[in-house]
């Protein structure tokens, strides 16, 4: 099924990507959560990395449902940390007004 989804995304198939979607949410939220504890922040995280996830899926090269998640969890870890990073520099700019 996994392969065959693929397939299907990379030939532009939005259904397709929404069924990787909902069989993969879960999974990423718990992720990010566990990091922030935080259910307003998590939801924000995930929700820019699924848009990432969109228009990057070309650049996936993976052909198995666990080299899928390992993709998926590298943006989604990295939309924390940029976000993380945002956070922070906009609080040190409030600091110095």
């Amino acid at each position: 099924m996994f392969a065959s989804s693929l397939a299907k995304i990379r030939n532009g198939n939005l259904d397709a990507f929404w069924q990787l979607y909902d069989m993969s949410y879960e999974k990423v939220y718990h992720f990010i959560y566990h990091r922030t504890q935080d259910h307003e922040r998590s939801e924000d995280i995930v929700a820019d990395t699924y848009t990432k996830a969109m228009a990057r899926i070309s650049s996936f090269r993976g052909e198995h449902e666990g080299e899928f998640f390992s993709w998926i969890y590298r943006i989604a870890y990295t939309t924390l940390i940029d976000q993380t990073r945002t956070a922070h520099t906009s609080e040190s700019l409030d600091d110095v007004e």
